[in-house]
């Protein structure tokens, strides 16, 4: 498949950080710390949350990778919003909401895949959808060798395919 096939087909979730954020606000009503590229990040800041970005653009700049422990250690008076870092009480209501809004999913799509939560929570609300999962699309799709849940994207979708290796 070439990048033109690869883009008529490609499933783009739009509203899927609108219901993050709606999430996160009902979960929680400490400040919030995310690393972002900034999507999660203005989601919540819309939502009139107190939010300390981390990112290009945001209160700081990061000069390395920050693990979920390091964060937790750093800014143990936060909660930590961070894409693929949500406790999977979060993510199952997430699920389900996603599944609200979409209904339901053809038998295979393929998914513009950053962190890798949305891919999880679109899993466990269509389970019997096959998942392909697309990265480095884009900045907000750029895979990271350390984020926590690049293993159960393995385990889950039916293939990994990098978006910038494509012909």
């Amino acid at each position: 498949m070439n990048k033109k096939e690869l883009d008529e087909v490609m499933f783009w979730f739009k509203d899927r950080k609108k219901a993050r954020s709606k999430a996160i606000q009902n979960y929680t009503d400490k400040p919030i710390i995310c690393f972002s590229c900034g999507n999660c990040a203005n989601e919540l800041k819309k939502l009139n949350m107190n939010v300390f970005h981390i990112g290009e653009n945001g209160d700081l700049t990061p000069n390395k990778w920050y693990t979920m422990k390091e964060i937790h250690e750093r800014w143990e008076d936060y909660f930590d919003a961070t894409s693929g870092h949500l406790n999977m009480e979060l993510i199952n209501i997430i699920a389900e909401e996603y599944k609200k809004q979409l209904k339901q999913l053809p038998n295979k799509v393929y998914l513009p895949t950053g962190s890798g939560e949305t891919l999880l929570c679109l899993k466990i609300a269509f389970p019997t959808t096959k998942f392909i999962a697309v990265y480095n699309i884009n900045k907000e799709t750029e895979y990271n060798p350390h984020a926590p849940l690049n293993n159960i994207i393995k385990l889950i979708t039916d293939k990994i395919i990098f978006y910038d290796k494509i012909q």
